[in-house]
């Protein structure tokens, strides 16, 4: 009789054990207004674009730590910055487990470096070549047959 009893009790132990409650985790989250990244000057100027993919841990803290990049955009300059970028500016809300703060790792993000919408730098030089061609003609004319005042 005590080896059924004793069986019983282990069978229990395992259903109680089944069926605990799994643990609550809420997922690390982008703090408002840090996760944005400033366009690199030398690459505005050339009309440089693309998407830089990054990966990344957020620390218990909700610090970015291990930035490493996943997948260049073909440029060094935006790349560099979008690395910089994600390790200096960015924060993270840190994600919890049953209520207690919890490193997440390898989070995953695309930094978009996208030029907006406006005039070629080809048709801006074209117009600029032109407009100095009519100075210097007009000063030429100046020159050689100034108005009579």
């Amino acid at each position: 009789m005590k080896a059924a009893t004793f069986s019983i009790a282990l069978l229990l132990g395992s259903a109680t054990a089944l069926h605990a409650a799994p643990p609550v985790v809420i997922p690390s989250f982008p703090v408002a207004g840090t996760h944005t990244c400033s366009y690199p000057d030398a690459a505005q100027r050339d009309d440089v674009q693309g998407d830089v993919l990054v990966r990344y841990d957020v620390a218990a803290d909700g610090r970015i730590t291990n930035v490493v990049l996943v997948k260049s955009s073909g440029s060094s300059v935006l790349d560099k910055t979008a690395l910089g970028c994600v390790s200096t500016r960015w924060k993270n809300t840190p994600a919890t487990q049953d209520g207690i703060k919890i490193a997440s790792p390898n989070h995953t993000a695309r930094v978009s470096f996208k030029l907006p919408p406006g005039v070629p730098k080809e048709v801006f030089r074209i117009i600029l070549a032109l407009v100095i061609l009519v100075v210097l003609a007009c000063v030429v004319f100046w020159r050689r047959d100034p108005p009579a005042i």
